[in-house]
């Protein structure tokens, strides 16, 4: 009767031993896939993070070519009266000289 006693106190080592092992692998395997997930969502959130980083230079980069293409329209516009005021007084100026010579004849 003692060696069956010891017996089934073994038994139920072994089978306390055993269902201590799975409750430490089923958590472990929680763990785990509570870990993959965070890894998921992080790399979800880094692809989007960079995404609006994309978008955003995108758009710096497009005001920053529309700024510099009215930078060039202004300093066009700029060129051309200069040219206007230029040719408008040399008229002026030929103007005055044929008035002088048709005075002088």
């Amino acid at each position: 009767k003692l060696i069956e006693e010891e017996e089934e106190r073994e038994r139920q080592r072994l089978a306390d031993e055993m269902a201590r092992q799975e409750a430490d692998a089923a958590q472990k395997l929680v763990e785990e896939e509570q870990a993959v997930r965070l890894l998921a969502r992080r790399q979800e959130a880094e692809a989007a993070q960079k995404l609006i980083e994309e978008e955003e230079e995108r758009e710096r980069q497009r005001l920053a070519d529309e700024m510099a293409r009215q930078e060039a329209d202004a300093a066009q516009k700029l060129v051309e009266e200069e040219q206007a005021v230029r040719l408008l007084a040399r008229r002026q100026e030929a103007e005055a000289a044929q008035k002088l010579i048709e005075e002088e004849e």
